[in-house]
């Protein structure tokens, strides 16, 4: 909402007015409020924080009737008054400024938004990074999006982007490049069918190609779960260099996506002398205020690539930073605040 608006600026008590609007308008379909999602829902889709709105969700549902008690029998069911209605609204608001607190002071500059009173958030000039970090932010609620051409187009942004942050944070002495359908373009190294992909990656990574190509062509369908790939060469054309693989998930299931770019998933297509290290990219910021993982029993084996992990690397890197940035247009992230958002 503050990146939609036509000040560029959101309170907290614009948002607790907000709220009170959608809980006293019958028509606003019930979702997940971002009060529920910063209690750490399993079923977390998008960023409750910057972008409340993107949430069309009362703040306070309806509790459950207890079984055999109709809602008058139970104290406990019955729904909230006045006062307490603000009082959840309170609470929620509370929440979502702690969180804001601890972005804005871990990205300091690269934030695109300033806290101004503790409850005043305010979109400042938007230069490589921010811009970044607010793309991020609209993939992160990609279900929202009303057109499937949105969807698609942050979903082919994204990938495009996460290669850059992975090569700032492996650095020059690797080789980064975007493996997945997202890599169509004519200096992109892999092109063609995925037989002819992985051709190319097991020379490149000096890996045994175990599969044939009709295997590949029966049993597997576009990228096999493989958007990123980087090596390390040694000097040499003899195998066993360490080889990264990279899965970049901007949907609702990433959490099932972990291990999809592992050696575990790609032992039947590779063998591997030496073990592969994989991980995944997510748009979301999977964090607590305290900066440890939201839900670290749901993190699959492997490096998890959040949002707050990719602008800090790109933080540290501004040719990087610049390159991801070139990923987003400004029509794409235009189009998105204004027909996703102000709708």
């Amino acid at each position: 909402m503050c990146a939609a608006s036509i000040d560029g600026e959101y309170s907290a008590a614009d948002f607790r007015s907000r709220r009170k609007l959608q809980e006293e308008d019958d028509s606003v379909p019930v979702e997940a409020s971002a009060h529920e999602l910063l209690l750490e829902r399993d079923d977390v889709d998008g960023d409750p924080l910057e972008l409340l709105a993107l949430h069309e969700a009362d703040s306070g549902s309806k509790e459950e009737e207890a079984e055999g008690e109709s809602p008058e029998a139970s104290g406990a069911n019955q729904m909230p008054g006045p006062a307490e209605e603000d009082d959840a609204r309170l609470v929620e608001a509370t929440e979502v400024i702690q969180h804001l607190k601890f972005r804005a002071e871990e990205l300091d500059e690269a934030y695109p938004f300033e806290l101004r009173d503790d409850d005043n958030l305010v979109l400042r000039d938007l230069n490589d990074t921010r811009r970044t970090y607010l793309f991020l932010l609209l993939a992160s609620c990609l279900s929202k999006l009303e057109k499937k051409t949105d969807e698609a187009s942050v979903t082919k942004a994204f990938e495009l982007l996460c290669v850059h942050p992975l090569r700032a944070y492996l650095g020059p002495r690797f080789e980064t490049h975007i493996f997945g359908t997202a890599s169509n373009a004519e200096s992109a190294r892999y092109t063609g069918s995925l037989w002819e992909k992985l051709k190319l990656l097991s020379d490149d990574c000096r890996l045994k190609l175990i599969a044939s190509e009709q295997e590949v062509n029966e049993n597997l369908s576009g990228d096999n779960g493989l958007d990123l790939v980087a090596w390390s060469p040694m000097g040499d054309e003899v195998s066993g260099i360490v080889i990264f693989f990279g899965q970049c998930a901007s949907g609702k299931g990433w959490r099932g996506k972990q291990l999809e770019p592992s050696e575990q998933n790609w032992a039947n297509v590779f063998s591997f002398p030496a073990p592969l290290v994989h991980g995944t990219f997510i748009p979301l910021c999977y964090r607590k205020v305290d900066g440890s993982w939201h839900h670290e029993y749901q993190l699959s084996q492997g490096i998890l690539f959040d949002r707050l992990r990719m602008m800090l690397t790109l933080r540290e890197s501004p040719e990087d930073a610049a390159n991801a940035a070139g990923q987003i247009t400004d029509e794409l992230v235009d189009a998105l605040l204004e027909e996703n958002l102000t709708n």
